[in-house]
This record gives C-alpha cells, sequence and structure tokens, in this order.
C-alpha cells in the first residue's frame, strides 16, 4: 500500500535521532530491475534474479524465470559490481532509441476541450456522484486512493435503491454487471507508518474478502493491487538509521503483538525478533494521488480518499476530528481517456515491478511482505507513447489538462529520496502564479515551500494590486487530533512557518493568512491546536489553486517537497472558462456564509473583515467559518531539525 507523508514523518524522525556513524553492511541494489529476498534462516541468503528485456520504449521489466545467482548475505563485490553493470547497460541500451526523461510515465498530457467540468465540494458531493458514475459503468471502473475502505457507506439514492450499502457492495454490483474494477491502494512504510501500513492492508483484505463472493462465471472481476513506492532509501542510509529504526520496531512488537502478523514487519525479524543485520528497508515516498477513471470517458480527480474519516458536509457539523473540507472535479472526454491513460501507466508499471501476471509472491519482488497478495494481470494494451492532440483546440478556448508529479527510484547507496522524473504540478503553479494579476486563491492542507512564497511574493512586487488570500488548517491533523509533537511535526511546522513569513515580508499588505472553524462551542475534551477561538477547527485537506477566475489547480498535491518531487500525484489544471468564476464564488460563499458579497472588487479586505469580526461573535452566530490562521501557534510549535530532508514533509 501506498504512504501519504510516509508517515514519513516517523521517518524523518528516525533521521533526528540516528547515530551518525555507519556500520558495515551487506551489499544491495536498489534498482527496480533487481529483485531481492532475504531468507530468515539461520544462514540468510539472498537470491538474486535478474533479467533485463526490453519492453515498449526500453524499460526494464522484471521475470521469475530466469538464472539465478545465490549470494552469500555479504555477498562479493565483484558480484554486484556485474550484476549492476548488467542492468544499466541494458537500460542504456534499450533508451537509445527512445525520447528522454520520464522512465515509463510517458509523454506530457496536451491541454483539452473543457466539456463537462463540475466541482465536487464537500464529500457529500463527491461520494454520492463516485457511486453513480460507477453504478453506470459498462466496461471499467479504475480507483487509485490513499486509502480506500469498502466498508464506507453509500450516500446516493441510486445505491440505497439498489440495496448497496457500501463501497464493497457497489464493487461487487460493478463486477457481477460485467464490468472489470481494478484498484490502486498505496502501501505504508511497515516499520516508521505502521498503524497506516496495517489500515491499508485491512481495507485491501476487506476488498478481497468482499471479492470472494463473486460467483466462477462472474462476467467481470475485481483486481487489487497494494504498492509501495518504487523509492527505497540506500544501504548506506538505512545503515547509519538502522539503531533508531530497530528501537523503533523493538517497542512496536513489545506494545502490539498482533505487528508481527503484518506483511511489512515479519521480514525485518529473526525468531520474533528485530535481527541485528541487514538493515531494514525503508520508503520515504508514496502513491499519493486520488481518481477514480469509470469506462476512460469519465473521472473524478481531486483531493479526497474514500473512507468513513474522510465524510463530511459543508455544515462541518460533526466534532472538531470529523470534520473535513475537500475539493475534487468531475470530468467527461479526452481529459478521462489521459487519466485512464495515466492510470493504466502506473498500473502496469507497477504490476511489472511486482512480477505480475496471476501468480502468487512468493518474496522474490519488491518490497518484502507482499506475498500476501496475488498480482493482477496487465492492462491490456498498457497506453500509448503518443497522445493524440485536438488539431482545432486554440488558446481562447476553454481548456483543461491532466498534470502530475512522478519519481523513480534513485540509484546509490547514499540515496534518501527518489529521483524526480514528473514535475507538471509544480511547473503548473509557478505557469499560473507568474502571470497572477488580481487574484490569488489557495486552499491547501500545507504550504510548506518557500519557493512558491517567493514566486508569489515576486509576483505582488510586480503586481501592486495583486490580492493573495490563503486557507490552511491551524495545525497539522496529527498535530491537532492525535497529539504529536515528534521532530518531524515541529520541521513540518518550522517550514510552513518560515515559508509564510517570507510570503508576508515580500507582499506586505498584499496578503491574507485564514483558517476555518465550526460554528459551535469548542467540546471540553478538546485541547491544544484542535481547538481556536472558542470553537473546535474544521479542517481543510482540500488542494485549490485558483487564479484570476481564469485558471485554476485542483488535485492531490499539496505545498510541499513530497507532492511537487516525490509521491505519485494527479491534479487538473483548467483554464479560460468562465465556469472558474462560479467555482471560487461557490468556495467563498461555503467559507463566508451570508457575507460573501460576489460583486466586492477587493475580496482580501471582505475576507478580513469577515474573519476578524467572526471573533467577537459567539460561535452559532459566526458568518461562515473563516477566522484568521494563528501564525503565532505555529511559530511557537516549530522547531528546525538538522538531519530530516525538507522533501520528506
Amino acid at each position: 500500500m501506498a504512504v501519504h507523508r510516509m508517515d514519513s514523518c516517523s521517518l524523518a524522525s528516525c533521521a533526528a535521532t540516528a547515530p551518525r556513524a555507519a556500520y558495515p553492511f551487506p551489499p544491495g541494489e536498489t534498482d527496480p530491475a533487481i529483485a531481492r529476498y532475504h531468507s530468515s534462516d539461520a544462514r540468510a541468503q539472498t537470491r538474486w534474479r535478474v533479467r533485463c528485456a526490453e519492453q515498449g520504449r526500453g524499460r526494464v521489466t522484471m521475470n521469475r524465470t530466469d538464472a539465478t545467482m545465490p549470494l552469500s548475505m555479504r555477498g562479493t563485490a565483484d558480484d554486484m559490481r556485474r550484476t549492476e553493470e548488467a542492468v544499466l547497460q541494458a537500460r542504456n541500451e534499450n533508451s537509445r532509441s527512445a525520447e528522454p526523461t520520464t522512465l515509463g510515465f510517458g509523454p506530457a498530457f496536451p491541454p483539452r476541450r473543457a466539456g463537462e467540468v463540475s466541482p465536487l465540494i464537500e464529500a457529500s458531493n463527491a461520494y454520492p456522484e463516485m457511486e453513480r458514475m460507477v453504478i453506470g459503468a459498462r466496461r471499467t471502473a479504475h480507483l487509485a486512493f490513499r486509502i480506500f475502505d469498502p466498508a464506507t457507506k453509500t450516500r446516493s439514492s441510486e445505491a440505497r435503491s439498489r440495496g448497496l450499502f457500501d463501497w464493497g457492495d457497489v464493487l461487487l454490483d460493478a463486477a457481477e454487471r460485467g464490468v472489470n474494477v481494478r484498484v490502486l491502494l498505496a502501501d505504508f512504510e511497515p516499520v516508521l507508518a505502521h498503524d497506516l501500513h496495517r489500515v491499508g492492508w485491512r481495507n485491501g483484505r476487506r476488498l478481497l474478502d468482499r471479492a470472494t463472493r463473486l460467483s466462477p462465471d462472474c462476467p467481470g472481476s475485481i483486481d487489487l493491487l497494494i504498492a509501495l513506492h518504487e523509492g527505497e532509501l540506500g544501504v548506506a542510509v538505512r545503515t547509519a538509521l538502522w539503531l533508531a529504526v530497530r528501537a523503533r520496531l523493538a517497542k512496536l512488537i513489545r506494545t502490539d503483538p498482533e505487528a508481527v502478523t503484518s506483511p511489512g514487519i515479519k521480514y525485518s525479524l529473526l525468531d520474533g525478533r528485530p535481527r541485528f543485520m541487514p538493515p531494514a528497508r525503508l520508503w520515504p515516498a508514496t502513491h499519493h494521488q486520488k481518481m477514480l477513471v469509470v469506462d476512460g470517458e469519465h473521472a473524478v480527480i481531486g483531493g479526497i480518499d474514500v473512507d468513513e474519516r474522510r465524510y463530511d458536509d459543508p455544515d462541518h457539523s460533526r466534532p472538531a476530528d470529523q470534520t473535513w473540507h475537500d475539493v475534487s472535479l468531475r470530468v467527461d472526454g479526452d481529459v478521462a481517456r489521459d487519466a485512464d491513460r495515466h492510470f493504466i501507466g502506473i498500473w502496469n508499471r507497477e504490476v511489472t515491478r511486482y512480477g505480475g501476471g496471476g501468480d502468487l509472491v512468493t518474496g522474490l519482488h519488491l518490497p518484502p511482505g507482499h506475498d500476501h497478495q496475488k498480482v493482477p494481470q496487465l492492462i491490456p494494451g498498457g497506453r500509448p507513447d503518443a497522445v493524440p492532440v485536438d488539431p482545432d483546440l486554440s488558446n481562447g478556448d476553454a481548456q483543461i489538462r491532466l498534470v502530475r508529479t512522478g519519481s523513480v527510484i534513485r540509484r546509490g547507496s547514499m540515496a534518501i529520496s527518489p529521483q524526480p522524473m514528473v514535475t507538471e504540478i509544480e511547473a503548473a503553479f509557478v505557469d499560473a502564479i507568474r502571470g497572477a494579476r488580481r487574484l490569488i486563491y489557495i486552499e491547501n492542507q500545507f504550504f510548506r515551500l518557500r519557493r512558491i512564497a517567493d514566486e508569489i511574493g515576486r509576483r505582488a512586487i510586480a503586481e501592486p494590486d495583486l490580492e493573495i488570500i490563503v486557507v490552511l488548517p491551524m495545525a497539522p491533523d496529527m498535530v491537532a487530533f492525535e497529539g504529536k509533537t515528534g521532530p518531524e511535526m515541529r520541521f513540518g511546522e518550522w517550514l510552513q512557518v518560515k515559508a509564510l513569513r517570507h510570503l508576508l515580508k515580500l507582499a506586505r499588505g498584499q496578503v491574507g493568512l485564514f483558517s476555518m472553524v465550526g460554528q459551535s462551542r469548542a467540546d471540553p475534551s478538546l485541547d491544544g491546536r484542535a481547538r481556536a477561538f472558542g470553537s473546535g477547527i474544521v479542517y481543510p485537506h482540500s488542494k485549490v489553486l485558483i487564479v484570476d477566475d481564469v485558471r485554476a489547480i485542483v488535485g492531490s498535491a499539496n505545498i510541499n517537497g513530497r507532492s511537487f518531487r516525490m509521491d505519485t500525484e494527479a491534479a487538473l489544471v483548467w483554464s479560460g472558462d468562465q465556469r472558474i468564476r462560479a467555482f471560487r464564488d461557490e468556495l467563498f460563499a461555503g467559507h463566508l456564509g451570508d457575507a460573501y458579497r460576489p460583486d466586492e472588487p477587493k475580496p482580501l479586505k471582505m475576507w478580513s473583515d469577515v474573519a476578524l469580526a467572526n471573533l467577537d461573535l459567539e460561535p452559532e452566530e459566526r458568518n461562515g467559518f473563516v477566522v484568521p490562521y494563528k501564525l503565532g501557534a505555529a511559530s511557537r510549535f516549530a522547531r528546525f531539525q538538522r538531519f530530516i530532508p525538507e522533501v520528506y514533509l
């Protein structure tokens, strides 16, 4: 399964506390073309299986029916060097005739004509629409989520009238009607993000248990792949972190005896205890995208996953730790076909890496522990290298385009993060900001990139009439609701405080920072940053940028290093469409309530007036949910951490 911030927060915490001295380590290859299996017997043999072959535009793939080279746990430098050279030579030879860049991600998608584009604000609108889409599917339903719980209740009348009471029922019904359902779930780092790892596998098993109800002659199918991102740390880095990671693992199995049964944990144990060597392998990146594509014709792309925690409605009247504000876009036509091509590309890439074809994984394929799932088949046809372009599309037309973030494993023993290969979302943000003249509106879970703050600030200097409105959570959810205060949490807040202060310095009076609170008094049990100004907070998780009402970006990417350079992300760039103004109006009306004036020429002043006025009102009397963002509270919590890579947060 995939990771969110990989609880990479936890990995970052180990990086901050690990001893600096490195220990001798066994040789290890990190290229995805080489699969390793560590046996758990006393001799701890390592078996290497390598097959380099051309596929399409020069990809290197693995196969299970090839020569095996047994090595001792320490191996020999010559053996490892020869193996590495064989893989790299094959990769180089295969790629000579290919166009450079994206290593399996395929070429960038072109702008498409914006047909039906429907903003879905809050899960109360997104979930029913996604249910209706799957119920109406005829051929395929492709789902890619960080979190997908099949026990999530259905909300649409269409689902309920068919006797479909949760998402497991919806997918089963689709398969029984002849639809091929494919679900790509993110796995999480097994040791350092164990809670997320366990939840992900629990959700996957729930879905597989439901799939066993399908009859043998069922015309459709349900395929599931729980995938860790390939970008693992280099062996020298893992060795340097191993004492801290080993201590974390020992505490985990001591406090949670069931942890030893988790797929990724058993790999790091010897006789039920954390082994001394080799160090556990660690995966800091994740598949963070959230998308549903039906029949290659209809898609929902945005920031929301599918589970009960993320369900909320525009009233945000639930307890603070159950509030959730999120935004997605439903699209049809060519851009939905591009989303399907993107899904197929990621699916086939991961199935190939896992040695797919329907056979049970035996431990020979990355990552360890995934012998608990059956690898599904490739999607026939794959995605074409050449993406068709609409020859009649002109710059004046309303357009929409799929953009992505993607990375691959970085070779070398000192690798601390994957190699960025596709940074289209970051480029789209920068391009939109550089064209701004009147208004930049941002909703995001994080704002941790100084370079984005710098771009906005420089644009504000160049355009004195430009106004910037930024909506953020009062605190990260794990800080506000789970009480986490580790170095990774504090460093993440430090990055955000640094970026926001830089923005305020450059933009001076042109920027406003806001957050959201509920319209009722805080529960007495709430403490710390889960409450503000007498109310429980409302948690914005959306990832939205709107510029001058002529361009909008909606997707899964936070404004941080992970989403712009490391994790797998998907977003839509919507431009030149009069409906973007209506989209902004809907967001503003939801946040400001009756105080929103659509004809207000200076929206920043309106936001500031409403936010400050709400401070003097009883929670039940407030207009909307907007209050000032408490930068001071974030500053007091924030701490710089020398040994945590910024890209993790």
